[in-house]
This record gives C-alpha cells, sequence and structure tokens, in this order.
C-alpha cells in the first residue's frame, strides 16, 4: 500500500529530516529531468542533475566540473545531494 508521507522507491537508508523537508526534497528530485548538459559555458559534457539537500535547490553533477549551479558557478564545499531514482 502507497503511503504518501514517504519518497518512493525507499532508499537503503534513512534520513532523519522535518517532516516539511522531506517532503520538499521529494517533490524536487522527482521533478529533475534526466541527460542535462553541463551549464559550464563552453563545456557539454552530460550530468546528473541533483538537489542540494540544505539549500534545497537543483543543481548539476558534472564529470569534469564537480557539482555546479544551474547557472554555471562551482559549488564549495560537500553538501549533501539526493537524485531521483531512475
Amino acid at each position: 500500500m502507497h503511503d504518501p508521507q514517504f519518497c518512493e522507491p525507499v532508499p537503503p537508508f534513512r534520513l532523519v529530516l522535518p517532516r516539511d523537508k522531506r517532503n520538499r526534497l521529494c517533490e524536487l528530485t522527482g521533478a529533475l529531468t534526466q541527460g542535462r548538459e553541463c551549464s559550464v559555458r563552453g563545456c557539454s559534457a552530460e550530468c546528473l542533475p541533483v538537489v542540494l539537500v540544505d539549500a534545497e535547490r537543483e543543481a548539476l553533477l558534472c564529470p569534469h566540473h564537480q557539482l555546479v549551479h544551474l547557472d554555471g558557478t562551482a559549488i564549495e564545499g560537500q553538501p549533501l545531494v539526493a537524485t531521483a531514482a531512475w
């Protein structure tokens, strides 16, 4: 039976997050589209779209530029990311 409180599919781990934040992250990851090109100028590498958990914003994981914002600027540090389970 489907429980609307939880993201599907069930991940192999549990993150302890406030319900509102978890629900927002589920919506954001569910809206991600596959096959995005890197947003860094001059790079056309295929990237994995991700959501930055703390910031609740979409970003791209590029094989060349690592983690970048949608405007192509680098993301500093090592933030926790989530992605859709395609």
